[in-house]
This record gives structure tokens, sequence and C-alpha cells, in this order.
């Protein structure tokens, strides 16, 4: 598996007969195809002003029916989410970094807790608010506390959902199969509360829902819901 993993990374950095920039560990380009080999475009990385960089055609590949790669970001996530049974918001951060830390039989890799902006990197484009730099701000480290300016539109520690009905939706990038939980992900990100200061749990991304939320609360008549943890590698 890590030589297949390996193989479509690889084929990200070979893509181009542009300069190298190390730093995003990409091949620049302008908007002349030339610039790009076949199978890449010249396009602009999500979050990026400027600077074209040669992509493959579709971020995300699905892998073994286990693994999903990032291909523009060099991340491997876990496609089988995990549940944490029993969890008091304290320690749901300690578990699930303990679950992740622990998925040694999952390649050479090492498995982490993801950040709160790389799970909305996962939200597909039908829930524009919530997704990759979307209307809300909520991101680690710019913007973690409960403060109306990073909570967009403006709720209860929360931003979203994207939800229109009653209707079971799924707000997950198509490479991963759809929805497997009924709750929220945790992510690594801390939440403070805006008056207090005080920690009030982690950032988690309710992907049924498409919502972001501040520790594991209900709203409305619905229950906080399960705690699912999905994690992410590093490919260098």
């Amino acid at each position: 598996m890590q030589r297949s993993v390996w193989m479509l990374t690889g084929l990200s950095l070979a893509g181009c007969v542009a300069d190298f920039d190390p730093h995003v560990q990409h091949f620049q380009c302008s908007d002349e195809s030339t610039d790009c080999l076949d199978k890449f475009v010249c396009g602009t990385l999500p979050g990026a002003e400027s600077g074209g960089v040669c992509l493959t055609s579709e971020r995300f590949e699905a892998l073994d029916g286990h693994y999903v790669v990032d291909q523009w970001f060099r991340r491997i996530w876990q496609q089988d989410l995990q549940k944490l049974t029993d969890v008091a918001e304290t320690s749901a951060l300690e578990k699930a970094t303990a679950t992740c830390e622990g998925a040694t039989e999952d390649g050479d890799y090492s498995w982490r807790v993801p950040t709160i902006d790389e799970l909305r990197s996962l939200v597909s484009e039908d829930c524009a608010s919530v997704a990759e730099f979307g209307d809300c701000d909520v991101s680690d480290p710019e913007c973690l506390t409960t403060a109306p300016e990073c909570l967009h539109p403006v709720g209860d520690r929360a931003c979203g959902p994207c939800e229109t009905g009653l209707e079971q939706q799924c707000f997950m990038d198509g490479a991963f199969g759809g929805c497997q939980a009924s709750g929220s992900v945790i992510s690594a990100s801390l939440a403070t509360d805006v008056d207090s200061g005080d920690t009030v749990g982690v950032w988690r991304l309710d992907f049924k829902r498409g919502q972001i939320k501040a520790g594991n609360q209900g709203f409305g008549n619905q229950p906080p819901g399960d705690s699912w943890v999905m994690c992410v590698a590093d490919i260098r």
C-alpha cells in the first residue's frame, strides 16, 4: 500500500515540466497548457491568492477501499471512521489521539487527528459556507474562539448547518463513499469561550448536517450525537 500511495503522489510531483516550488511541493505553471504534462492542469490551490501550479484533475483518489489520498496537499486519510464510546468532551481529543497514534497496522505513516481546517477540506461543494475557505471563519490557529467573527452565519457556538430539510444528507466529497457516521468528527483544534477564555471542547464537523460546532452539543431537540475520529497522515 505504501508503494501505491507514493506512485500517486509522485505523479503530482512529476506532472509538470515547469519549475518546482519546494514550499508547496508542486510545479509552478502559467495558463499555458504546455507547462503541464498530460492528465494535469494548471490551476490554483485552494486558499492561494495567486500563482498557478500543476494539479491532477481530481483532487481526491480512493485507494484500496480503505484510504483516500489528497493529491493536491499530499495527505492520506483513513476512509473508515472510528467511533469513540463513552467519551466526555474533556477527554475526547486524548482518546482520539490515542486511536490515531495506535493505528500502526495502517502502513508506515504518522497518523494523527486532523485540524478543523483539514476536516473542512473534505466538505463537498454543495456546502460552500462550511467547506474549506468558506464563509465560516473558524480556522486553526487564527480563529478558534466562539466569537461572532469566527462564526458565520452567527449561531450558538456553531457554523451552519447546510441541511435544507429532514432528509438525511451527506456533505462529504464523493471519493469517501458517503457519510458513515451519525454524529460529529473530532478535530485536534481546541475551542475556547470568547468571554471566559476557557476551553469548551474541540471543534467538530458534522458531515451529515454540514455543521461546524464547538464541543459535542445538541441543537433544538437533537441530542449531542456520537463522537468519531478520522485519522490523517502527511505524505513526504
